[in-house]
């Protein structure tokens, strides 16, 4: 745990400053007692480039440590991703450090209520296909189906939204995302494949949520109220969302997406504290 924690800030660190010595870095994971040694800065590193694929580089000439975010297979790493299931990673164990303690604690826990459940066996099938690039037979139930459909799949990478688990998958020529809570089985194929990933990252990075969009990536100006603002900017609707004016009773935002009907849905929720006034795209 304490190593995770450390792990975090030292992402953090190079986040915020690029190069840093190694006087840097102990004293930013340090505490009240102080600076931590050398010794465990350098156990901490290999920790970093042997267990958790982080490349952390030396650079002798001017004696800085630097984060090579793009690995020796051409992926860039994604630091983003990766402090997430940290902050993740750390609640979880927190909680079950806790229950352990005293199962009455988890009354001061309510978690959503939702049946987002998924079979662990298929994750795991699915994560093992992920990590050794094989195809997968995927029986899958979409919420438009009545029948559940049977796809072979190049599982690329699972995504997140609104408290649901997506696997973004290549078939065919299309990039399309399968529900995990809605898929009944996967059968693994010793069929390898090269992988899109980058191609699908970048697609899905023009919209809100998972639904392609024929229209063109284009600029968005969305007025809110002033009342909305901390739940907007807490809530961004994308990630390139930014303020761009703000007066007494109103804000505006721009964001660069593909608009689609999830955006919509999102203006939406704010009702009358919100209105699209720029773009191509008009949210009725």
């Amino acid at each position: 745990m304490k190593d995770l924690i450390r792990v975090q800030k030292v992402l953090e660190a190079f986040k915020v400053k690029g190069e840093l010595t190694v006087d840097y870095i102990c004293s930013q994971l340090g505490d009240e007692r102080g600076p931590i040694s050398y010794e465990t800065w350098n156990r901490l590193r290999k920790k970093l480039i042997e267990e958790l694929n982080i490349p952390i580089v030396y650079n002798r000439l001017i004696k800085v440590y630097a984060l090579n975010e793009v690995e020796e297979n051409g992926e860039r790493l994604d630091v983003l991703s990766l402090n997430k299931f940290i902050e993740n990673y750390e609640v979880i164990s927190l909680l079950m450090k806790k229950a352990g303690e005293d199962i009455d604690a988890i009354k001061y826990i309510e978690f959503e209520q939702q049946t987002c459940l998924y079979n662990i066996n298929f994750f795991n099938t699915l994560l093992t296909a992920l990590q050794r690039r094989l195809e997968v037979k995927l029986t899958h139930q979409s919420y438009r189906s009545i029948k559940a459909k049977e796809s072979l799949v190049r599982p690329l990478y699972f995504k997140q939204y609104q408290n649901r688990w997506y696997l973004i998958a290549e078939v065919g020529e299309e990039f399309l995302s399968f529900g995990l809570d809605r898929i009944k089985q996967v059968e693994l194929t010793q069929k390898k494949f090269k992988p899109r990933l980058d191609e699908a990252k970048a697609l899905f990075s023009e919209i809100v949520g998972l639904n392609h969009s024929d229209s063109d990536r284009q600029r968005i100006v969305i007025e809110f109220a002033i009342s909305q603002k901390p739940y907007v900017l807490s809530l961004p609707l994308h990630h390139t969302q930014s303020v761009i004016k703000e007066g007494k009773s109103t804000f505006q935002i721009e964001i660069w997406v593909r608009p689609n009907y999830e955006l919509q849905q999102q203006i939406q929720k704010y009702g009358n504290f919100a209105k699209v006034v720029e773009g191509d795209w008009v949210c009725l």
